[in-house]
């Protein structure tokens, strides 16, 4: 099975969904616009792809079943 992990950063509200199911929100972020960073606690990290889309423009992916 693949995992598809997208993160949606849209204002002050922060969405984290794995295949399309929404697994965890943190609301009333700060700061609310910026510079992006992806880092990882106490080991080396290896990320495949990454792709960056407009709020409204990413595919949609099914929810797995």
């Amino acid at each position: 099975m693949t995992w598809i992990a997208s993160i949606k950063s849209d204002g002050d509200t922060i969405t984290n969904l794995v295949n399309g199911v929404v697994v965890n929100q943190g609301l009333e972020a700060t700061p609310s616009a910026g510079r992006i960073q992806i880092q990882a606690e106490l080991a080396e990290i290896f990320f495949r792809k990454i792709e960056l889309w407009p709020i409204g423009k990413a595919p949609k992916y099914e929810a797995a079943k």
